[in-house]
């Protein structure tokens, strides 16, 4: 199940907009990067989507979402001859399109494949994490929004995963079992080279997940960093609700991430179950630069209105320099503090002035190499232009 196009209809921040949601060869995209500035819309749109999915009753009775269930029947999961339906907001139960109708027509799904819908908001805030007594038990839901008390099932989780390998699996001994299980969730992070990898259960007390870091130092999940919590929880909780066919919306992925992670993690949402479409909002360039060439959308205000431009309308983002995401696409005017860049430009324009020979401008530029350092890149640009004109005199002269 895959969104192919939004339509709003007097929508308070987005107007009347369409946005579709399709490759060059007209198939719906597994990946959607929708990037912007603080107010541009992108946390709004998501819910906007949440909302019309789930049936929440809206103002904007005229909006509505094309889904594509193609894979559902490729899969043999739908039997209905149907590729395409129509989710419209603030429709009936007896209408053919709403949600109420929708969930009926999946209902023959099993649930480990049923769609869903899972929006992840922007930081997950959780306690202390327990292990509760009775063991982790799926029930299916087409709407999940995730909270504290999703994030707070994920020790609980891990635990009767373990366990039940190891019972399913009497004939193996029990450490074989549990490194299967760890293993196959230690892959889900691989790409991001963290240095905690899940080893087990504590022996002894509450039967915690146990990590391992590479100076052999073992600790449960209440010893991860915020990062790491944030991280191993969030897409845990994916693989806890089984989501598969589903649409996944993710606010805000790079919160608690290193940038080094963040250019890795849209693989790891991709990666979990099968046949999802991931929707993500984000103020990150290095997701931006990360994410295929046409799925990339930036988000601007324009005339206190939003416009959703697509990879039609932009230069692809893919594979580009974070410095060139952020100033072509993200709109930043400089990758310098307003202050730093205000002293260089300053100089430039004593550079312009024929001034370079004036004791202001010794001190400016003395006063930004300190600041900068003599290798700055703008610093060698500006020597190599005063160098320029001090040859040019000296030609002059001789």
């Amino acid at each position: 199940m895959k969104i192919e196009k939004i339509s709003l209809r007097k929508h308070f921040l987005f107007g009347n907009i369409d946005i579709d949601l399709l490759d060059s060869n007209g198939k719906p995209l597994n990946t959607i990067v929708f990037a912007g500035n603080n107010g541009s819309g992108k946390t709004t749109l998501l819910v906007a989507i949440l909302e019309l999915m789930t049936g929440i009753k809206s103002s904007d009775s005229a909006s509505f979402i094309v889904l594509n269930l193609r894979s559902l029947l490729e899969n043999r999961l739908f039997n209905e001859p149907i590729d395409k339906v129509l989710i419209e907001a603030n429709s009936g139960s007896n209408s053919d399109n709403s949600v109420f109708a929708l969930k009926k027509r999946l209902a023959g799904i099993p649930d480990d494949e049923r769609p869903k819908v899972i929006y992840l908001p922007a930081e997950i805030s959780f306690e202390k994490l327990t292990v509760k007594e009775k063991a982790f038990d799926y029930k299916y839901s087409f709407k999940n929004v995730i909270d504290k008390k999703h994030i707070n099932e994920i020790p609980t989780y891990i635990s009767s995963i373990i366990k039940d390998a190891v019972f399913k699996n009497e004939d193996l001994p029990a450490k074989t079992s549990i490194k299967k299980v760890c293993t196959e969730i230690n892959q889900i992070f691989e790409d991001l080279e963290i240095d905690a990898r899940l080893n087990g259960l504590a022996e002894e007390g509450e039967k915690l997940p146990v990590f391992a870091n590479s100076a052999g130092a073992s600790f449960d999940i209440n010893g991860l960093s915020s990062g790491e919590k944030q991280l191993f929880a969030r897409a845990l909780t994916l693989r806890m609700l089984r989501a598969n066919n589903s649409i996944i919306l993710i606010d805000e992925p790079e919160i608690s991430l290193h940038p080094r992670w963040q250019q890795k993690i849209l693989r790891v949402y991709e990666r979990i179950g099968k046949n999802n479409q991931v929707i993500i909002a984000t103020h990150s360039p290095h997701i931006l630069s990360a994410c295929g060439k046409e799925s990339g959308f930036l988000l601007a205000r324009e005339n206190g209105q939003v416009k959703v431009y697509n990879h039609q309308q932009l230069n692809s983002v893919y594979g580009k320099p974070v410095s060139v995401v952020l100033m072509d696409f993200m709109g930043l005017k400089s990758l310098r503090t307003p202050e730093v860049e205000q002293q260089f430009e300053e100089l430039r324009q004593m550079v312009r002035d024929k001034k370079t020979d004036s004791e202001p401008f010794k001190r400016k530029m003395a006063a930004l190499i300190d600041v900068v350092g003599e290798i700055d890149e703008d610093i060698i640009l500006l020597k190599m232009e005063l160098a320029r004109i001090a040859s040019e005199k000296g030609s002059k002269n001789a």
